[in-house]
């Protein structure tokens, strides 16, 4: 003060330079498209550009930090359980594979190592159409009402066919037939 007496106070400061442990990306849910509620393996395709990210084991109220390729998509907070989930607000980029990894920031500022990888693969192009050929319908009539049609004849030793899958398909890709209409007693044609 103005006559020169110092006031001492004591007390005691805690540094906490402890980083979170190294977090892991326990799910990637697919929810939505044609595949819905799939935990997603790393490098697998999927046609939701918006999955939802999970892991466990963190502390709660700790902060995770998700990133595609390095650069910050969002975070999210962990839960009293342990437990975080993040989906996406902004749609990633169809059509091309997207390295995710998460870090975990405590409530003083150290932020973890990132996590492993997670390669996000979003598809959203469909597959070119398969290429059928029925020989029975390559007929060489020049009756317009015959082209097409199978006799018969041809009928007799079932009907053949062969289905070429498109350049772009990939191992995995399932081809789908379908036989109609119905057959003349109005029963669903059969395939094996």
């Amino acid at each position: 003060d103005s006559v020169g007496r110092v006031s001492v106070t004591e007390g005691e400061i805690v540094l906490d330079t402890s980083a979170p442990s190294k977090p892991a990306i326990d799910a990637v849910v697919d929810n939505q498209g044609s595949i819905v509620n799939n935990d997603l393996p790393s490098g697998t395709p999927t046609d939701d550009t918006t999955p939802t990210i999970k892991g466990l084991g963190q502390t709660p109220g700790d902060v995770v930090n998700v990133y595609d390729n390095g650069t910050p998509i969002g975070s999210t907070t962990v839960n009293p359980d342990g437990s975080w989930e993040f989906t996406p607000s902004t749609p990633l980029t169809p059509n091309s594979t997207h390295p995710i990894t998460v870090t975990v920031t405590d409530p003083t500022g150290n932020e973890s190592l990132p996590s492993d990888v997670f390669d996000l693969v979003i598809d959203t192009t469909a597959p070119s159409s398969p290429a059928l050929l029925i020989p029975e319908t390559a007929e060489t009539s020049t009756s317009p009402s015959d082209k097409g049609c199978i006799n018969a004849t041809e009928l007799q030793d079932g009907i053949q066919t062969s289905i070429t899958p498109p350049a772009d398909a990939k191992p995995g890709d399932v081809v789908t037939v379908t036989l109609s209409p119905l057959d003349g007693s109005g029963s669903p044609l059969d395939a094996v």
